[in-house]
């Protein structure tokens, strides 16, 4: 037996992926989502220094704003250190169906942009698509532990305290010398 590697085609792939489209229900469109992965990826000095996963419960195939906030605020807090949330993003495969065959292609990948950047608390809404794709769709949150914020808090706790820093000074009094005589008895 040898062990040579067998190499397949891409025109092979674009035939066979042609066949696949035409004669099954593998990329047939999902209705809702039921459930959607969150990664939290926790930052210091641009490193990822944690990280979280959750499956979260979604209806009518969006977050709302308010399960989002409860979502961030509910980890802001790691390890008894408190992050700043830094960004928001959706990844979400958004092809159609006639568009698998195009997206397969080498050359067209920059054609597609698949994640969305949020700056705002606002609904997420994700779209019926593929069903084959729908676990990968992904929220995808950044905080970062900002150094800064808290170095100028003791600052102003120092100045504060200063403030309220009394003197007291005490006034020498006169010396006075009182000549006593000793008695001799």
């Amino acid at each position: 037996m040898s062990d040579s590697i067998i190499e397949i085609k891409t025109d092979d792939i674009i035939d066979n992926l042609n066949n696949i489209i035409t004669n099954t229900d593998i990329f047939k469109l999902n209705t809702n989502l039921q459930y959607l992965k969150c990664f939290i990826f926790y930052l210091e000095d641009n490193i990822i220094s944690n990280y979280k996963k959750y499956e979260i419960k979604i209806q009518n195939n969006k977050i709302t704003k308010s399960e989002l906030i409860t979502l961030i605020l509910d980890n802001t807090k790691i390890e008894s250190k408190k992050y700043d949330l830094t960004g928001i993003y959706k990844y979400e495969i958004n092809l159609e169906e006639e568009n698998i065959k195009d997206f397969c292609d080498k050359n067209n990948f920059d054609n597609y942009n698949f994640i969305t950047q949020y700056n705002n608390f606002e609904d997420i809404v994700f779209k019926p698509r593929i069903e084959l794709f729908n676990d990968n769709n992904v929220i995808l949150f950044f905080f970062t532990k900002n150094e800064k914020k808290i170095e100028k808090n003791i600052e102003k706790t120092e100045k504060k305290h200063n403030k309220t820093k009394k003197k007291v000074s005490f006034k020498n009094p006169p010396i006075t010398t009182h000549n006593k005589t000793k008695k001799e008895i």
